[in-house]
């Protein structure tokens, strides 16, 4: 049977070679040298509307910003880009911005919220993706003036014709988000992203979150875990995810899809003063707000949310969580956690939602004969879906200066019964037990969002990102283990 516990290796500097065209990285830290696009358009602080200009008062938070042209929109989402390549786009996406773009539903429902993050006219990252699309083959043009012939005779040239949402995030949350460049990569990923969203695949905890917390869990660290969460509807246009009890829960509805079991896994990376905390957190899933629900029942409420905040009351003794009928729209932020985030005399309704994807699991987009690098495993054909066939994958032929890369090789290591799966060459006969490792990319963010980083400071939480990035990958020869793949 199949061993719950997962061992999770990443490596470093992962560079894409031959394959995958030169990669294009933006990095702010110590000003490095990396590949930088210069555009002459209006600069970003610009190019919003007067009423959503961005704050010039002493706030730590910018102002909502209320996007009205996608050519503005767009402008700013490529200064925002993490990685390129020209299967994939990784942003790094700035808290209420909308994906998808809002439905007259969501618009209704935000309206109910909080009014002042409202507008008619407000675009998602959906409404200027071909405006983006047309700025990033642009950057590729000026990249081709200075064409590497073996890239150009091992590459080939795919057409582009737009690009398309893989994974997405909630408006509220900051952090990575994957778009697609072409339609092999973006089916592939959706299903790489749609497996590990039904449970049970080595790549399950496919995404890193950073929640900055008012409280701490109970535990330090948590071990991953099964959480049934399901929706209530509040009103017509708004439903709010909540954890049904054990008496609603049975099997039919869950296989009507009414209540759903995700996995979650906590780890609390640093506490802070006045009661808070830096929690890291593992999920396959943001249904319906289910980082702030899981919290919820941990004792915890997340710094800037105010909406399932409403529902834990501390009776001095113990946190209770109150039913989901028992949520408040008009539930502000206490004065106290407004006073120690100098929020006192100004507009409390900027401070933002205090979720960040740090991480984000990628499927690696080649072709290779190999069953564990997340291709075959979810795809019934994949000479089908990547004709291109790697010679090797290296990390010497990536014209990038030395500064690290946000894509990283990442493997996992699950063992299986030798008796349940198909007996293959590599499998002993003296060994009960099979390992199988599963390989993909894991990209991660440069830096925090400033917004993260004021609020840090403020709660006294200390957390040196740039040093647990470090942490989070293993020093080896990676050109070895890559050699080993192919």
């Amino acid at each position: 049977m199949l061993k719950k516990s997962l061992n999770l290796c990443t490596f470093p500097n992962c560079y894409i070679s031959n394959v995958i065209d030169q990669l294009l990285i933006r990095s702010k830290l110590n000003n490095n040298q990396c590949y930088q696009p210069q555009y002459s358009t209006t600069p970003v602080q610009n190019v919003v509307n007067n009423s959503a200009e961005l704050t010039t008062d002493k706030s730590p938070y910018p102002k909502y910003l209320s996007w009205t042209d996608p050519h503005e929109l767009a402008h700013y989402l490529s200064q925002r880009i993490v990685a390129l390549t020209k299967y994939f786009v990784v942003i790094d996406k700035p808290p209420n911005l909308s994906v998808w773009g809002h439905s007259l539903t969501s618009r209704e429902a935000i309206s109910m919220i909080n009014p002042k993050l409202y507008s008619a006219s407000d675009l998602g990252i959906n409404d200027c993706l071909p405006q983006l699309n047309t700025i990033i083959t642009s950057l590729e043009r000026e990249q081709q003036d200075t064409p590497n012939d073996n890239l150009s005779n091992s590459c080939g040239s795919i057409e582009i014709p737009k690009l398309y949402i893989i994974e997405s995030l909630p408006a509220a949350y900051s952090g990575l988000i994957l778009l697609g460049r072409n339609e092999k990569y973006t089916n592939a990923a959706r299903k790489f992203y749609k497996t590990a969203m039904l449970g049970g695949s080595p790549w399950e905890l496919y995404q890193k979150l950073l929640i900055v917390c008012w409280g701490k869990p109970q535990q330090i660290q948590s071990k991953p875990t099964s959480f049934p969460i399901a929706a209530y509807a509040l009103h017509d246009h708004l439903r709010v995810g909540y954890r049904p009890s054990p008496n609603e829960i049975s099997k039919g509805l869950k296989l009507k899809g009414v209540i759903l079991e995700k996995s979650v896994h906590h780890t609390i990376l640093s506490e802070g003063s006045e009661n808070s905390s830096l929690v890291k957190l593992e999920t396959n899933s943001l249904y319906r707000g289910l980082p702030e629900v899981y919290l919820l029942y941990e004792g915890c409420t997340v710094v800037g949310e105010t909406f399932q905040a409403s529902r834990l009351v501390n009776t001095g003794i113990s946190p209770i969580v109150l039913p989901p009928n028992k949520i408040r729209l008009n539930y502000s932020i206490p004065l106290k956690q407004r006073r120690i985030l100098g929020q006192s005399n100004i507009n409390f309704e900027y401070i933002p939602v205090h979720i960040h994807r740090s991480h984000l699991y990628l499927p690696i987009p080649f072709y290779m004969n190999a069953p564990n690098l997340c291709i075959k495993s979810y795809v019934k054909k994949p000479s089908h879906l990547f004709k291109i066939k790697s010679e090797s994958f290296s990390l010497k032929s990536c014209n990038i200066s030395s500064q690290p890369s946000p894509l990283s090789l990442s493997c996992v290591k699950q063992e299986v019964d030798s008796d349940t799966i198909p007996t293959t060459k590599t499998t002993t006969s003296n060994n009960n037990n099979r390992t199988i490792n599963y390989y993909f990319l894991t990209c991660h963010s440069y830096e925090l969002p400033d917004y993260f980083s004021n609020t840090l400071a403020r709660l006294g939480i200390e957390f040196d990102y740039a040093n647990w990035l470090e942490q989070n990958i293993i020093n080896n020869n990676n050109d070895k283990i890559l050699n080993k793949i192919t």
